[in-house]
């Protein structure tokens, strides 16, 4: 009887995934990201508050421990996964030109949106909010504050900083509290 010494899988190579591959990939993740954190951040009840333009969705969310601390970790984890993968293929030598220029594209979005992100969490905090996290993707932007309740001037409040550092209207702000 023969003894194993190494688990080797015979005339099998490795397949290196093809740009296109890498694509769909990446784009997979970004989709899966989008919808997590989406899902993540829109249980609870949503109320309607109107602003003097819009209606901006309310939503009130359950309470959990270090909620804004997990929440601004679990969005930093999905964001450098992310970007790992766009790096890799805008630093693929087999990737086409139009491929590395859109992952440069999104690498670059994604600074700006860590950017805004932060100055608009500085501006809310600003307003006496102990804690607040802000979420932008390409469609909308949500925004959850520690905060007991948010009546329609709070609202209002915080929809006037968001619009005034990004080029979201007030129907595509979801702002939440969360105790």
């Amino acid at each position: 009887m023969k003894k194993i010494t190494e688990n080797k899988r015979i005339g099998v190579k490795p397949k290196k995934l093809s740009l296109k591959g890498k694509q769909i990939l990446v784009g997979g993740l970004v989709v899966m990201v989008a919808v997590a954190g989406y899902y993540r951040f829109s249980v609870g009840t949503l109320d309607m508050a109107k602003t003097e333009e819009n209606a901006v969705p309310v939503m009130a969310t359950a309470d959990t421990e270090d909620y804004f601390a997990k929440a601004k970790k679990d969005r930093d984890t999905a964001r450098s996964e992310a970007k790992e993968r766009l790096q890799d293929i805008a630093e693929d030598e087999s990737a086409t030109a139009d491929a590395k220029a859109e992952a440069g594209k999104k690498l670059k979005d994604s600074a700006e949106a860590i950017k805004k992100e932060g100055e608009i969490e500085n501006l809310i905090n600003a307003k006496g909010y102990k804690e607040s996290i802000v979420f932008i993707d390409e469609k909308e932007i949500r925004v959850i504050v520690k905060a007991d309740e948010l009546d329609k001037k709070k609202v209002s409040q915080i929809a006037d900083i968001i619009t005034s550092k990004t080029d979201f209207k007030p129907s595509e702000i979801i702002i939440s509290n969360h105790k």
